[in-house]
């Protein structure tokens, strides 16, 4: 999974497709983070989406994922590093 900013959002994508996160979502990542990957996993597709087709299509960037863990883990860190203004 990627995360890069987009004009005033971010986008996640992965091969299952892509996501584009508002800026206040991201802030709502950004400032979770660290989480363990469960907590991480739900807060990605419970909380974040804001109806069912989203959160369907979440589920199915997630899924793409052959270790979640580790996609997980190194999403964090990519959110981790980018500077909020």
């Amino acid at each position: 999974m990627k995360v890069q900013k987009r004009g005033d959002g971010f986008e996640l994508s992965s091969p299952g497709g892509t996501f584009v996160l508002t800026r206040q979502a991201f802030e709502d990542l950004f400032y979770a983070i660290p989480l363990n990957s469960t907590a991480l996993y739900r807060l990605l597709t419970d909380q974040i989406p804001g109806n069912d087709g989203e959160r369907e299509r979440m589920v199915r960037i997630l899924g793409c994922c052959s270790d979640m863990d580790a996609e997980l883990m190194d999403l964090q860190k990519q959110i981790g590093s980018f500077k909020l203004e």
